[in-house]
């Protein structure tokens, strides 16, 4: 025969039952209160001018209207339900999305801006830029990724990165037909100009001999002509060389480098040292013409505005790179020189090194002179610009 429970039992398990059904009632007021915040979240949501969506466990719940916009979707409907990694995001960003799915669920941690690509509906490709952090949808873990439509920005950074590269090869293409040009004025300058002014001496040396009388003011006269001439012929070769040295076509960068060094000592009475490691060295002909009138530029520089009476030279080829580092002790250029746009000559040498993929630096302190850093990969499609390294 069952016990019967004694009156305070009974009002242990009236109080029990009591306290049960008050949590239960709060229990429901919580779940109803929950679905409604859920409910107004969702209004709001979908209502947001801001490109937001949630997904959980890999599908789309919510979405915002700008987010419904941007997927091409007619509504909302549409777009839940989606898989975000199959019907979304584009297969070239499918790995590294679901290793930043993994982190928040894993750490409960936000992931920062992404730039990725994803997939319209209509089958149009689009850049995003995202973001997603952790979410609590239906009382489970979930995900909420604010994004925003960059489209417009990548076309616009790459229409200027094609607009920088149609610049650069016209740019080329003007250096290339500018000493093509300097080669022809150079060649006729030293051909025709030079044989016309050695003819013209050998006639004034005639007519010297022919002075019968022997009368010493037309000698005089004939002798300065002559001398006249002597300098014209000197000055000639020295602009034919200058537009195009001779030496850079036959015997290469170095012996150019060095005939330049001698004529610039000579004309500023600036004393220069030279260092040139490897003593022999052979390169591609488009890149030893634009080593050469980087050096050109970089002292022709130095004797306008350096006030300098020393200059190094120093050029080197480490494994598959090559420096160039032309250093002077005058009063060294202006911090707002270097990237001024009205400074053709350093925009000339930066423009030359860029299409070699090469890097300038140019710095100056005041009183301790300006330095002119170049280096350049030695390889183009696989292959050396050294050309003395290639044995076929």
């Amino acid at each position: 025969m069952p016990k019967k429970r004694n009156n305070n039992e009974l009002a242990q398990v009236e109080k029990i039952e009591k306290e049960l059904k008050q949590f239960k009632s709060k229990l429901n007021r919580s779940e109803i209160a929950l679905k409604e915040s859920e409910e107004k979240y969702k209004n709001l949501l979908e209502r947001s001018s801001d490109i937001i969506y949630v997904h959980q466990d890999g599908k789309i719940v919510l979405a915002s209207n700008a987010c419904t916009f941007l997927f091409g979707a007619k509504n909302s409907e549409e777009v839940i339900g989606k898989d975000v990694i199959e019907d979304i995001v584009h297969p070239d960003y499918r790995e590294v999305v679901k290793k930043r799915i993994k982190k928040i669920l894993k750490k409960g941690e936000e992931v920062g801006f992404l730039e990725e690509k994803i997939i319209k509906f209509n089958g149009e490709i689009i850049n995003i830029d995202v973001c997603a952090v952790p979410f609590s949808y239906n009382g489970k873990p979930a995900i909420k990724v604010y994004a925003r439509d960059i489209t417009k920005i990548k076309k616009a950074e790459d229409e200027l990165r094609k607009s920088h590269e149609n610049l650069q090869n016209l740019s080329t293409y003007l250096q290339t037909i500018q000493e093509k040009e300097r080669l022809r004025i150079s060649r006729e300058i030293h051909d025709e100009l030079g044989q016309l002014l050695t003819v013209l001496k050998i006639e004034v040396q005639n007519l010297k001999k022919k002075n019968q009388n022997n009368k010493k003011d037309l000698m005089d006269d004939l002798d300065n002509i002559l001398s006249l001439i002597d300098i014209i012929i000197h000055r000639v070769k020295t602009i034919s060389y200058q537009l195009r040295p001779p030496l850079l076509d036959h015997f290469g960068l170095y012996p150019a480098i060095e005939w330049q060094i001698k004529e610039f000592e000579e004309s500023t009475g600036i004393h220069c040292k030279v260092k040139l490691n490897p003593e022999n060295i052979t390169l591609d002909s488009e890149l030893s013409i634009s080593i050469f009138r980087v050096l050109q530029e970089a002292l022709t520089n130095i004797a306008r505005h350096s006030k300098a009476t020393k200059v190094e030279v120093s050029i080197n080829k480490i494994d598959s790179k090559l420096t160039m580092k032309i250093v002077d002790n005058g009063i060294g250029i202006p911090e707002e020189k270097i990237s001024d746009t009205k400074s053709l000559g350093i925009i000339n040498i930066k423009e030359r090194i860029s299409h070699f993929q090469g890097f300038v630096k140019i710095s100056g302190q005041e009183g301790k002179g300006t330095t002119v850093f170049v280096k350049i990969p030695l390889t183009k499609k696989g292959e050396l610009y050294d050309q003395s390294n290639n044995s076929r």
